[in-house]
Parts: C-alpha cells; structure tokens; sequence
C-alpha cells in the first residue's frame, strides 16, 4: 500500500496579496481584462480564507496554462510594465515554491521569464 505524504501548505497572506495586487494593476494598464479578473478571484479567494478555492485558482490553467493564461500576457504598451509583470510573476513562483505549493507548470513559467527578463 502507497501513503501519499501531506503537503504542508503556509500561506503568507500578505505577501500573496501584495504581488497579486501587482499584478492586477499592470494587468489593467493592457487589454488583459480577462487575466486581470482572474487574478482578482484569487485574491477574494485569498481574503475570505477559502484555502480550496485560492489554491485551484493559484495553481490554474488559467494562470500557467498555453496562450492567453495569465503568465502568458502579451499587450503591453509599455515595456517597462511589461518588465514589472514578469518580476512579479518571478516573484509569485518563488512564493510558491517557499509556501510549499507544487506547480510545475509554473515553475517552469518562472523559469521563462527569468531568462527571458534577464530577471
């Protein structure tokens, strides 16, 4: 028989809603409205302490899916927005990773936009 080890997830509230809040707002200065919405269902997930919910949206296709998810975003008109977008997205991967929450899909974004950014 096979006993699947509980992960241990610590959620720093705080620092979640600060970058996912950085990213709302780089979000609503592109035509990404669709992203910048589900990002903003994270963060009402994170904020009424629904642990289920914030991690499946966190953790998504909509987020680290192929074109069009969240970390995907193209469409900024400034490329200095474009450059803080990706620092934040580095920056959400890192939180996940030192929270205890596995993602594959996005580690490797995080990955990608590291060198893509030279971040």
């Amino acid at each position: 028989m096979f006993f699947k080890r509980k992960r241990i997830v610590q959620i720093d509230k705080e620092k979640y809603e600060i970058i996912l809040s950085n990213m709302v707002v780089l979000l609503k200065k592109s035509p990404n409205t669709f992203q910048a919405n589900w990002v903003e269902q994270i963060i009402h997930a994170l904020k009424k302490d629904d642990q289920e919910e914030f991690m499946d949206k966190l953790i998504s296709a909509e987020m680290w899916g192929g074109s069009g998810s969240v970390w995907e975003v193209g469409g900024f008109y400034d490329g200095e927005d474009y450059k803080q977008f990706a620092i934040q997205i580095v920056k959400l991967v890192d939180l996940l990773k030192e929270s205890g929450i596995r993602s594959k899909a996005a580690r490797s974004a995080g990955r990608v936009l590291k060198k893509m950014n030279n971040i």
